[in-house]
């Protein structure tokens, strides 16, 4: 998994660093060191190939954070 991959899944959903972050549970200045070349941990990998693999289980990620308030997603991002 290398920056370009998480940079074109996030475009892919049309989320800013901070909402991925959010979606995921992780911090947006661990989304930005990924996206700059630090090395994922092993979990965080995994996770992440996963949300490549199976747009499902990403569009389940935003549907759980669709209405919270540091991340606000429109459900036009989930019609993919």
């Amino acid at each position: 998994m290398g920056p370009a991959d998480i940079k074109k899944l996030r475009k892919k959903w049309k989320l800013s660093q901070r909402q991925l972050a959010s979606v995921l549970g992780w911090s947006s200045s661990t989304i930005a060191l990924y996206e700059i070349g630090e090395i994922p941990t092993v979990g965080n990998n995994r996770l992440l190939n996963v949300l490549i693999k199976n747009p499902q289980v990403m569009k389940d990620f935003i549907e759980e954070k669709k209405n919270s308030v540091d991340c606000k997603i429109k459900l036009n991002t989930l019609e993919k």
